[in-house]
């Protein structure tokens, strides 16, 4: 199985989401002896839910982006990851971002597959000062200049794969 490498650049939310890996799993290691020895089934199941969802959601976020090998590109999501063989991949561009079926106000990476349907990267363009916006902060947010430069490292990763 070959090695995937991430192309979207380390930035702030990443090590965001790494600090909330780090606290999450400090948490569950000092207080997980006390809850467990406890008695209180009920608290204990709810603990290790919660405990749970936030090690899952954290790890979801740190791992979000988008990853290549010399076979395949894959689109790591929040709730979904798709990987997809060089060969089925027609095209990879910017184009405006989705919310549902509403455009945004940023743009996004999007792949063209070769049945001509279209998938969303989770790779952004910032469009304003702060990197906030009330439309389609689902994924990995990069500046104008990381986004491009994501862009084209996508691009040539799928010519040197298809050989062209």
């Amino acid at each position: 199985m070959a090695t995937w490498r991430r192309v979207d650049p380390v930035g702030f939310p990443r090590v965001i989401t790494g600090a909330m890996l780090v606290i999450g799993v400090t948490f569950a290691l000092v207080t997980t002896p006390g809850v467990a020895l406890s008695g209180e089934w009920l608290g204990a199941a709810v603990f290790f839910g919660f405990l749970t969802l936030w090690l899952g959601f954290a790890w979801r976020m740190h791992r979000t982006g988008v990853y290549v090998n010399h076979e395949a590109l894959r689109l790591v999501h929040i709730l979904r990851t798709r990987t997809l063989p060089w060969a089925e991949v027609a095209e990879i561009y910017s184009a405006t971002a989705m919310l549902g079926a509403r455009p945004t106000s940023r743009n996004a990476i999007w792949v063209r597959l070769r049945d001509g349907s279209r998938i969303e990267s989770p790779v952004q363009c910032r469009a304003d000062w702060l990197g906030i916006s009330m439309h389609g902060n689902a994924g990995r947010v990069l500046s104008p200049a990381g986004f491009d430069e994501t862009l084209i490292e996508l691009q040539d990763a799928h010519r040197r794969a298809i050989g062209r």
